[in-house]
């Protein structure tokens, strides 16, 4: 399992990649990268639904899995904008967001899109 109690409570900034700051997918590249993955670093503007289907842009060891477990990514839905996180169980992630910066909440939470294994 991963340490991510340093992360937690760091501020949201777009384009947040730490260690003072992080968006969605700045959450993800760095928990990755404790998990001893490497992630492409990819970077949209705007946060729009359109931008779903990202696994093909995240890297070659990312594949599409059924169920949420540790080390998964969340895609999903978050007031109508396109979110990720990084699931630490079958339950809950930890992921950032706008007015919380980088917090843990169950998954149920969101409307689940899409959930990618990262292959280490």
């Amino acid at each position: 399992m991963i340490d991510i109690q340093d992360m937690l409570g760091k501020p949201y900034s777009d384009g947040g990649r730490g260690p003072d700051s992080y968006d969605c997918y700045g959450v993800v590249l760095e928990g990755a990268r404790r998990m001893g993955a490497e992630l492409t670093d990819i970077r949209h503007e705007g946060h729009g639904l359109e931008l779903c289907t990202l696994w093909p842009s995240l890297g070659k060891n990312v594949h599409p899995v059924d169920k949420a477990m540790y080390g998964v990514i969340v895609e999903c839905e978050a007031d109508r904008e396109l979110h990720l996180g990084l699931a630490l169980d079958s339950r809950m992630m930890i992921h950032a967001t706008y007015n919380k910066g980088v917090c843990v909440h169950p998954i149920s939470l969101f409307k689940v899109r899409s959930l990618y294994g990262i292959g280490i």
